[in-house]
């Protein structure tokens, strides 16, 4: 509910929520600890450092080049975590080999379109994507109570 409050408040009632303290590398470290746990514990490593980094109002190149080499360690680490502990199977191989080349085109796609958005459109899109999200995860966590 977290993410769906702030993506709706972001996107519809305040436009630059900024930290006036940005709380230096402590806190950096933090909310890096905290994506990594919430990666690991759930496959939920982005919504904590990305809106972080929004809240830290830098440009969207600044945030991407933050944002993508965490993920790039979080998501490795998850993996050698599944491999090591036995979770990574035939089966989940044969469904990540499967959904490497549509991955690959979607990162593509995103990559190409990034260069021609703007700051706003950047900061739009990502609230967006927070706020799917964070409706997804609500709705999957209703499904379950009223499943029983």
């Amino acid at each position: 509910m977290f993410l769906v409050i702030y993506a709706v408040y972001l996107l519809f009632f305040a436009k630059n929520l900024k930290l006036r303290n940005r709380g230096g590398k402590a806190s950096d470290g933090m909310i890096g600890a905290g994506g990594g746990f919430l990666g690991g514990f759930a496959g939920l490593s982005g919504p904590l450092p990305l809106i972080w980094l929004q809240l830290q109002g830098g440009t969207k190149d600044q945030q991407r080049a933050t944002y993508q080499p965490f993920n790039l360690v979080v998501l490795s680490f998850a993996s050698l975590a599944m491999a090591v502990t036995g979770q990574m199977n035939l089966s989940v191989i044969v469904i990540a080999l499967f959904c490497l080349p549509i991955t690959l085109l979607g990162a593509w796609m995103g990559s190409t379109i990034y260069l021609g958005v703007s700051e706003k459109v950047f900061k739009t899109v990502i609230l967006v994507l927070l706020l799917a999200s964070g409706l997804l995860l609500a709705g999957q966590q209703i499904l379950r109570v009223w499943s029983g």
